[in-house]
């Protein structure tokens, strides 16, 4: 039986130096002790679904395994987007830094929390200034560089029971003194067109497999054909294979 298969016309990379909660691809994370603590943690296109019983642990927190590394600043801001199913969903919502000590700083809002919906949380540091909370490390209460995203935590009300939200996105600008921001924010990257043809690519041992591509000018693609009988798989890779920025994260498009 014959095959075959249209690959459309653009794929793309989407490069993400925030960290996009919503996709896949995002850095490894742990809730920390979420078992014994009765808490969970899961993925999906809404966001980082967390969910807790204040009844048996009166905070969460995890972490990004390992944290991330950020430009060196002198001030910040970073911004958390959130779903939330309750105007009652924390008491308190926490950011972690963690520096080159391994002193954790807390950065903490107490939200006035909408019915329900989106929401977004900012926070503004300075580095050269404290944080609400800090511990661990040599102690000293400032920021020692190189300095990186360690994780968030929140502190359930009181006696509020079972709870969830959803963590969509996290951002962050981070400026030095005297030059311009820096805002690491979604960059797209056109890898490959084959509206017009397609770049020079070849599909490995096409004749003795018994494939071949095809650009389908009509339809904008670049078209793969093969047997099964022949082989159970087909190949095709870039003569000069596309360098790519550097990432945190990525999501190709196909």
């Amino acid at each position: 039986m014959n095959h075959w298969l249209l690959i459309p016309a653009v794929c793309g990379i989407t490069l993400n130096a925030a960290v996009d909660f919503t996709g896949p691809g995002f850095p490894p994370l742990s809730l920390n002790r979420a078992e014994e603590r009765g808490q969970g943690a899961s993925s999906g296109k809404g966001g980082l679904l967390v969910k807790w019983d204040a009844a048996r642990h009166p905070y969460w927190e995890w972490s990004f395994t390992p944290p991330l590394t950020l430009p060196e600043f002198d001030s910040a801001e970073f911004r958390v987007g959130l779903r939330v199913t309750g105007p009652d969903a924390v008491r308190r919502f926490n950011l972690r830094l963690a520096d080159a000590t391994g002193e954790v700083f807390q950065y903490e809002q107490m939200p006035l929390w909408p019915a329900g919906g989106v929401f977004t949380l900012d926070y503004r540091i300075d580095a050269a200034k404290g944080a609400d909370r800090h511990w661990g490390g040599n102690g000293d209460g400032k920021l020692d560089f190189p300095v990186r995203l360690f994780g968030i935590s929140a502190d359930c009300a009181e006696g509020s029971g079972k709870g969830e939200l959803a963590i969509r996105s996290i951002d962050w600008t981070t400026r030095r003194a005297g030059e311009a921001a820096t805002v690491p924010v979604r960059q797209t990257v056109t890898v490959a067109d084959f509206r017009d043809g397609f770049p020079d690519i070849v599909l490995n041992k096409a004749g003795e497999r018994g494939q071949k591509l095809i650009h389908a000018a009509e339809r904008g693609a670049l078209q793969v054909e093969w047997r099964r009988a022949n082989a159970g798989y087909w190949e095709w890779s870039c003569r000069k294979p596309v360098p790519l920025p550097e990432f945190t994260s990525a999501r190709f498009e196909v």
